[in-house]
């Protein structure tokens, strides 16, 4: 059997994940306002969950190098990509932080000054992007693995990051929509639908991306084709199909296509439960994404490898897998506790 690569463990899938997720979620936020969702409550989410995600993520990043205060020595380079990356993830955390300060805590200056804060949205979705793509580049540093050497992987990854960052903003209207009453609910409900519509297009795209992906690695050499190996019918198979396409990119599919596109008309539970658990699994199926492509990185370099043909989790490994749950129920508990932010409702034309 191919071993597997193991420099690059969760802590890097996370940073991954959060990343995206938090990028993705500025993005849905900038669309929400600029398309005049009725409620704000998308947009406030999206701005919430942006930068503190990639903040955090970034945080696993220099934990796993080794060098908590790294950060210090990587912008000694401007030419190099590591920090142009850094740089671009800078930039888009204080603009992230300068957004949530003026609009939704402690500051307000932003809710009225709509050319202001549409000004600074769209800086912002910049660096969403960038801070989106990027994660997908950071694989190519490392030259000696073929199967993270694709200008695929950052397409890929920025689709992922969008739609997870969709699922996020689907997640907490969901949670926020029993906190509400009245009219702010069935607003709750409409930006729902209309989320889960764009979403299920971008979860769809992701699938057709993973296959393009797979198909075109498979015939680019022998050292890739044991990545896609690995992923399809090896060690990673069960993980990768399982968890991955079926549970994290079919099921939401089908999910938020009914959601989105079901002509009759549901029950505002059901939809919200829909929401729910579409929400989870795309998450789930986000950060499985990240781990099974770093896990699958056949390295040419052999040193580089585990030399170990099975692959068996280990402590760390069931830590970070219980810290997905563990986090969802935090974000949750948090959301009843906290109050919710006061939000105003986008008068009609």
């Amino acid at each position: 059997m191919t071993p597997l690569q193991s420099t690059w463990g969760w802590l890097i899938a996370w940073y991954l994940f959060l990343a995206g997720v938090g990028a993705g979620a500025y993005i849905v936020s900038v669309l929400a306002d600029f398309l005049g969702f009725k409620s704000r409550l998308a947009s406030k989410i999206g701005v919430a969950l942006g930068a503190p995600l990639v903040l955090v993520g970034t945080i696993l990043l220099f934990l796993d190098l080794g060098q908590p205060m790294g950060f210090v020595y990587i912008f000694n380079n401007p030419s190099s990509m590591i920090t142009i990356g850094s740089a671009i993830l800078t930039v888009f955390i204080i603009i992230g932080a300068v957004h949530f300060g003026f609009w939704i805590w402690p500051f307000k200056l932003l809710e009225k000054a709509q050319a202001a804060r549409r000004a600074l949205s769209l800086l912002g979705l910049v660096f969403a992007f960038g801070t989106a793509i990027y994660t997908g580049i950071l694989l190519g540093v490392v030259q000696a693995i073929p199967f993270w050497n694709s200008a695929l992987v950052p397409m890929l990854f920025l689709i992922s990051a969008v739609s997870t960052g969709f699922a996020s903003v689907i997640l907490g209207l969901a949670i926020y929509y029993s906190r509400r009453t009245g009219e702010e609910q069935v607003h709750i409900l409409e930006s729902i639908k209309s989320l889960a519509k764009t979403d299920a297009v971008l979860v769809g795209a992701e699938l057709l991306a993973i296959l393009f992906y797979l198909a075109v690695e498979s015939s680019s050499g022998p050292i890739a084709y044991e990545s896609v190996q690995l992923l399809v019918s090896g060690a990673l198979a069960p993980v990768f199909l399982g968890g991955l396409v079926a549970f994290g990119l079919i099921v939401p599919l089908a999910l938020e296509s009914y959601e989105g596109f079901a002509e009759r008309k549901m029950s505002s539970a059901m939809l919200v439960a829909l929401s729910m658990l579409s929400g989870v699994l795309l998450l789930a199926g986000g950060l499985i994404l990240r781990q099974s492509v770093l896990a699958a990185g056949v390295s040419e370099a052999v040193p580089f490898m585990i030399q170990t043909p099975v692959y068996s989790l280990n402590l760390l490994d069931y830590a970070m897998i219980l810290a997905f749950p563990i986090l969802l129920l935090l974000v949750y508990g948090l959301s009843r506790v906290i109050p919710a932010p006061k939000v105003v409702t986008a008068k009609k034309a």
